[in-house]
């Protein structure tokens, strides 16, 4: 089964990267101070006395020194050691140093792949905030595994706001036409009322108090909307007669309907 290093979790993600990194500081450090071994030989062997030196090379060569030679040796041996140990701590510390540049710029990259997915996503967000519903991070091919969850999540939310926002431009379109009409009614026949050109009877006021009554259910129809957003909403339901209803309705219309020669059927 193919593991993406990239969709681990980012505690377990992280801890690979230290000890991989680890893992290349301490290659790093002992494959430069042993291939600095047969140089750092070379400025033993100049440091020491001729003799030493011959005795030193018998030694390596499995032969028995000669006794000066041998005691030249055993009396440099002290200075050596200490000037060998400082030349090595200088190895070490050249090579740390290396170990630790080479290791800073390759957790930077690898951080840089980790960050990209959050940078955008920081970015979508004032997007977001500004009002932009429309705006997706889209699919990450680097990151944590948490990086690639929270960046679905937010796409699934701006998802959601979005449709949230066309479905409120609908109802408020649908609000607005829904109120027009009744009102446009109520308008005309109590604007030709004041004018005297429609009379003032009994079955006028009637159907414009039906439209009132339209509008109030329609405000009530709001509130319940309100309620069922909420989750608040207790249904009743009981049936309805369209029949009554559609004769209140061209009932409360014939007026404007007849001015213009108009009839409905």
């Amino acid at each position: 089964m193919k593991v993406s290093l990239s969709r681990l979790p980012l505690g377990i993600l992280t801890a690979l990267v230290i000890v991989v990194l680890l893992v290349f500081s301490v290659v790093i450090v002992y494959g430069g101070v042993n291939s600095m071994e047969s140089q750092l030989e070379a400025k033993l062997l100049d440091r020491m006395p001729a003799k030493a030196v011959e005795a030193y090379k018998d030694l390596n060569s499995g032969k028995v020194p000669s006794p000066d030679s041998l005691q030249v040796l055993l009396a440099s041996t002290e200075e050596l050691e200490e000037w060998g140990n400082w030349e090595v701590d200088k190895l070490i510390l050249g090579f740390g140093g290396i170990a630790v540049a080479f290791c800073g710029l390759v957790g930077y990259w690898l951080a840089r792949k980790i960050s990209r997915p959050l940078e955008a996503l920081a970015r979508a967000t004032q997007d977001l905030r500004a009002g932009d519903f429309a705006v997706r991070v889209g699919s990450i091919r680097k990151g944590a595994k948490e990086v690639a969850t929270l960046v679905k999540t937010f796409d699934e939310l701006a998802a959601e706001l979005e449709s949230m926002e066309d479905r409120l431009r609908f109802n408020t379109m649908a609000v607005a036409h829904e109120l027009r009409t009744p009102l446009t009614i109520l308008q005309g026949n109590l604007q030709g009322m004041a004018d005297g050109v429609f009379p003032l009877e009994q079955e006028r006021v009637r159907q414009l108090l039906l439209q009132v009554e339209g509008l109030s259910a329609l405000v009530e129809d709001l509130r319940t909307l309100s309620l069922a957003a909420g989750q608040k909403l207790v249904t009743q339901r009981h049936p309805v007669d369209l029949a009554v209803e559609a004769t209140q309705v061209l009932g409360a219309s014939n007026t404007l309907l007849g001015s213009v020669g108009m009839s409905v059927e």
